[in-house]
């Protein structure tokens, strides 16, 4: 008869703060015969680097005089272990083949103490509804509140941490602990859901849900959960029905609404480092932008364009002839030919026009860096491979304003940007032309009403 352990591995494995990580202190107390660690690549490069988890784990067997067979599961492409979706059939997968390996009279547990949360709660939701039992175990802090990270991960000297464990001691605490009870699970779902929201990842709250009984959560909650979803796909009078049963209204019930969504939305895109993402959607941001400056710089564009029945705008080269607009146009597009409007012509003309006026100084030098960032990174993102990593960003965009005939002529320099910065310019240029974003939280009010409804 055997005690078997299956454990992801997180940032506070193998030691943290001077005490055993979720994984040690288990083995430590629990003694299982066999272990396997599932480890995703980030974690991958660790054990390779300096065998982190296996060395402490064969120190601890010499100090108990217990021998741990250790299968190390390595999911080298396992760059997204904080998605539900990722990481449930990978585990699925890992605890179907233990237990069918499995010989009569041995048992499994699991720890539910490391890893994402993503990976906690498939393990915890395995145990709990699927029809063959295993035990999920847990381990608190040594504070017993958030543990925090103290140590330098990526320079971790496993012999270092080895010898300055306290759990290594012979009065240290036991700190692990079933988790077998209804009440705890609700609170480990609902642990689970919190964290979802917080992070602005719907889909997975929902996918998580949808894995439970019927009404396991009330109807509110539920409602609530899929119009921020709707909200977030953009579907924005959907989601708008939705809140308002519950009394939340979105920011700017007028013309500007969807411009001020798309805008929150890319800062979510920001926020969860989806970088690639953020640079493809931001034309249509710079765009609204565009069109809204010029306008408010006096220049109607329904006096040079014409529309076609699909809500094509053209310019009509009868509106245009002879005038201020035509010669910027041609000015600078020398084979310019009266066709579509692009944002290409609204960012010439936006420039233009606000170069003229001092008071504009500082959403001209905004609508050029954006203008700027767009055509030298966003277009060749879409249509090459070029890397979204921000400080790649940063030199690409800084050479290539050096490679720009008369960049000085600008009057303002220009040291390259990321895609943080590039957000910093839309929320000065946004309050510009009359669209105020200062401490503007909408979503995270959002999510405390969605939160609240199931604590």
């Amino acid at each position: 008869m055997s005690l078997i352990l299956y454990s992801a591995v997180g940032g506070t494995d193998p030691i943290s703060n001077n005490h055993d990580g979720s994984l040690l202190h288990i083995c430590r107390h629990r003694k299982p015969d066999k272990v396997y660690i599932l480890i995703s690549m980030e974690m991958g490069m660790f054990q390779e680097h300096d065998q982190r988890y296996t060395y402490c784990l064969e120190q601890l067997g010499k100090i108990l005089d217990h021998s741990f067979e250790v299968v190390l599961i390595n999911e080298e492409n396992l760059e997204r272990p904080d998605s539900f979706d990722v990481v449930y059939p990978i585990i699925k997968r890992d605890i179907t083949r233990i237990r069918s390996e499995m010989n009569d009279g041995d048992e499994l547990i699991v720890n539910i103490a490391s890893g994402t949360p993503a990976m906690k709660y498939c393990l915890q939701f395995l145990s709990a509804l699927a029809d063959y039992n295993f035990t999920p175990i847990s381990v608190t802090t040594p504070e017993r509140s958030i543990n925090p990270h103290k140590e330098d991960r990526y320079n971790y000297d496993p012999e270092e941490q080895w010898k300055n464990n306290k759990d290594n001691e012979p009065d240290h605490t036991d700190r692990t602990y079933d988790t077998k009870s209804l009440q705890m699970l609700t609170e480990f779902y609902t642990h689970t859901l919190v964290k979802f929201i917080k992070e602005y990842n719907y889909s997975a709250a929902l996918t998580f849900t949808d894995t439970l009984s019927n009404n396991y959560f009330p109807e509110d909650f539920m409602e609530l959960l899929r119009a921020a979803d709707t909200r977030l796909k953009f579907d924005i009078p959907a989601a708008q029905n939705a809140l308002r049963k519950y009394g939340f209204e979105l920011p700017y019930p007028n013309t500007n609404r969807t411009l001020f969504e798309y805008y929150l939305n890319l800062k979510i895109k920001l926020h969860k480092q989806e970088y690639a993402d953020f640079i493809r959607a931001f034309t249509a941001l710079l765009a609204e932008i565009l069109e809204i400056c010029i306008g408010r710089c006096g220049v109607e564009l329904d006096k040079y364009t014409t529309v076609t029945r699909d809500g094509l705008a053209l310019w009509s080269e009868e509106k245009l002839k002879d005038t201020e607009i035509e010669k910027i146009l041609t000015g600078v597009f020398q084979k310019f030919n009266y066709g579509i409007v692009m944002d290409a012509h609204l960012r010439v003309i936006a420039e233009s026009v606000l170069s003229k006026d001092e008071k504009n100084k500082s959403l001209y030098e905004n609508i050029v860096i954006l203008g700027f960032f767009e055509e030298v990174v966003r277009n060749p993102t879409t249509h090459e491979m070029i890397s979204a990593d921000p400080e790649a960003i940063m030199d690409y965009t800084k050479a290539k304003w050096k490679e720009r005939r008369n960049n000085t002529a600008y009057g303002f320099k220009f040291d390259g940007i990321t895609p943080d910065g590039v957000m910093k310019r839309i929320e000065k240029a946004l309050p510009a032309i009359g669209i105020p974003v200062k401490k503007n939280d909408s979503y995270d009010q959002m999510n405390n009403l969605i939160i609240s409804k199931i604590q």
